[in-house]
């Protein structure tokens, strides 16, 4: 994996923010959004940035992209 990817993630819960670390260990940017405040400043103060969806969407590949959302209304 390269270090200097920048990778959209979505969904920071109970199987994301896990997930999402990794990637940060890695050596992985990441753009984040979550709907829960709390979860996004755990990932920015290690280092991740916090972007809206529509950012996400903009700045990323669509391969770079990832989701973890527990139900399709979330997505909206």
């Amino acid at each position: 994996m390269q270090t200097h990817e920048t990778i959209g993630f979505i969904g920071l819960g109970i199987m994301g923010r896990p997930m999402a670390e990794n990637l940060m260990r890695k050596g992985c940017h990441l753009l984040v959004f979550d709907i829960n405040r709390d979860s996004i400043a755990r990932l920015t103060s290690s280092g991740a940035v916090y972007a809206e969806k529509a950012e996400i969407g903009a700045r990323c590949r669509l391969d770079r992209k990832s989701t973890r959302l527990n139900s399709s209304h979330r997505i909206r």
